[in-house]
């Protein structure tokens, strides 16, 4: 009887505290916590302290909720709590901001967690997504997964990335504040993180965003990284789509001033990259001027009912006869048809982009690129157009290479595909260039860079790559990526396009609409597809239908085959065209191999 009672109390008795030496407590399992109430306090504020707030968290076990009171204070029993956490506020005029607490084996019944805008950016970028979807989301999530999903690491991570931005922006005087942990005292003129906020706001006025915009954008960047991340396991990625075509300005740029004609254009340094060479422009988007590493100040005029269309004038009586034109995309990537170089007299292609410190990596610049080049040829003055696809590793050599064009006669359909010895010895090696921000590329057996090599990171996290050579060669790349199906549409895309001569003479600026107007089949990675496509600028305007195919004649690239459109009159014979999509910059380049042009076709705003 006594065995039979030990075994019957044991089995009484393991709901609770289980039975013997080796199992574990199972008040986890009845409780949904460790059995204890979590305690969570902090503060809450935009700037101002957010009094009368409703406050509620979920927990990895439990739920809780509590009010904020005058000084934005607030505290919240969560019954059975473990962590990590996700907690959320909402304010009277319903604005809501997000925070987290990280996950903690130690069975903690306290936690300190700020409610603030800037704890909305670190959440955001540890989800990679919306931070209210995240929220509402992670109530169903298992306790495993919450516990992963929001650890130490990635939690500190996100507080270093989100710092690093709000520091490019001008608010440097957090120091080493925890944005989640930190004192604050909303309405102190001596609290640090206090004043951040403020600064905050301000920013977020002057530059016309708005903290929901910011954080979708630091969301979309994270999102980018992690999946380049895990696509390689080296920061690059060899199949990405982008979340967006026209793409979005990082961040950063979104709280610095900008033109009253144009969104995308802010104050801030410029990378200004040429057929021959490069400068750095310090630019004032609400005076409309930049001024170059020589002193030398352009003025900048915005073209009337033309958005984001200035041209550059050398004065400010704006009385020059050939001014230049910039067009600025949505993601501040600017092209420009500029007079530079020996070609006095003759405008030629550059472009322009907000210089980013930190990108310049040997890691970030690893992994599957995709390229259009206009490239010197052994005819003096004559360059041709080339379609390159090449892999780098992690310490900036080329471990393959496949390269279109081989006879210099434009004809991309001609390709030669190199060995990894032979691609290190055709591209040269990747260095870092400490000075400019960028990268040297250097030539096997030689000790002086034959070019230079600068990047740009947009607000969706992707990546374009922009070489210029001692020859005066130039190249744009991007991550390799599988283009997805468009979407008909009654709506046209509208873009400025300049096309460069094999003579690097810029042709006349072009406006354009492009409308689609059927996908042949959209499973389909090769997808072809119609559009029409109405051009201005043109004598006469060209208004005609083109049939595309995406991933064609390479992964990331779209082609338009030769042929004729005879539902016009006349009929519109098309060229071989091959195109490169800038997915996220807003860009496209193009090489109309019949016409032998190298095009660049940037996105007017929405």
């Amino acid at each position: 009887m006594k065995n039979g009672l030990f075994v019957l109390g044991c089995i009484s008795l393991a709901v609770l505290v289980g039975c013997g030496g080796s199992g574990s407590s199972s008040s986890d399992d009845i409780l949904g916590g460790n059995g204890n109430s979590l305690t969570i306090s902090g503060t809450a504020a935009s700037g101002a302290a957010i009094s009368g707030g409703k406050v509620e968290y979920v927990c990895a076990s439990g739920t809780g909720t509590g009010t904020t009171v005058s000084d934005g204070t607030y505290k919240v029993t969560v019954s059975g709590g473990t962590l990590p956490c996700l907690g959320q506020v909402t304010a009277s005029d319903k604005s809501v901001y997000h925070t987290l607490i990280a996950a903690d084996s130690s069975g903690a019944t306290t936690a300190t967690a700020n409610i603030t805008p800037m704890t909305e950016l670190v959440l955001a970028s540890v989800a990679g997504t919306d931070t209210s979807t995240y929220y509402a989301s992670f109530t169903s999530m298992s306790k495993e997964n919450k516990t992963t999903a929001v650890t130490t690491a990635k939690v500190d991570a996100a507080q270093i990335d989100v710092k690093a931005t709000l520091s490019d922006a001008g608010i440097t005087t957090l120091g080493d504040t925890d944005l989640l942990k930190g004192t604050l005292k909303p309405g102190s003129s001596t609290d640090t993180y206090d004043k951040a906020l403020e600064t905050l706001k301000t920013n977020l006025a002057t530059g016309g965003s708005d903290i929901k915009t910011l954080s979708t954008t630091v969301a979309a960047s994270s999102a980018a990284s992690a999946g380049a991340s895990a696509s390689t396991g080296t920061g690059a990625t060899s199949s990405t789509t982008s979340s967006t075509d026209t793409g979005n300005l990082p961040a950063s740029l979104q709280l610095k001033p900008k033109a009253d004609s144009c969104a995308a254009l802010r104050s801030t340094t410029y990378r200004y990259v040429s057929h021959y060479g490069t400068d750095r422009v310090t630019l004032d988007a609400e005076k409309l001027t930049g001024t170059n590493q020589d002193g030398q100040t352009s003025y900048l005029k915005a073209v009337e009912n033309d958005p984001c269309h200035f041209q550059l004038f050398s004065n400010r009586t704006f009385s020059d006869t050939s001014p230049v034109d910039l067009m600025v995309s949505p993601s501040g990537f600017g092209v420009l048809r500029s007079i530079d170089g020996p070609n006095s007299g003759h405008p030629s292609l550059a472009v322009l982009f907000p210089e980013q410190k930190g990108l310049n990596t040997l890691a970030n610049a690893a992994g599957k690129f995709n390229a259009l080049s206009l490239e010197a040829t052994s005819t003096s003055g004559s360059y041709a157009g080339h379609l390159i696809q090449i892999e780098l590793g992690s310490t900036g050599t080329a471990s393959s290479l496949t390269y279109c064009g081989v006879n210099n006669d434009w004809d991309t359909s001609k390709c030669l595909s190199l060995t990894s010895t032979e691609a290190a010895k055709a591209v040269g090696t990747l260095s870092v260039n400490t000075d400019d921000n960028g990268y040297y590329i250097t030539e096997q057996g030689k000790t002086a860079p034959g070019g230079k090599r600068f990047v740009y990171k947009t607000g969706s996290g992707d990546i374009v790559a922009v070489t210029t050579w001692n020859d005066h060669s130039f190249d744009i790349a991007t991550k390799q990526r599988t283009l997805s199906a468009p979407v008909v549409s009654a709506t046209g895309t509208n873009s400025w396009t300049l096309a460069q001569d094999s003579t690097l003479v810029a042709k006349p600026l072009t406006s354009s609409t492009t409308t689609i107007v059927s996908v042949a089949d959209a499973t389909l990675v090769t997808t072809s597809f119609v559009r029409t496509t109405v051009t201005t600028g043109l004598s006469p305007t060209d208004l005609h239908s083109e049939t595309l195919a995406n991933n064609t004649p390479y992964n990331g690239f779209r082609l338009r085959a030769a042929g004729t459109d005879t539902s016009v009159t006349p009929n519109q014979s098309d060229s071989r065209h091959v195109q490169l999509p800038l997915k996220g910059v807003g860009v496209t380049v193009s090489l109309n191999e019949t016409s032998k042009r190298f095009q660049l076709s940037v996105n007017k705003p929405n």
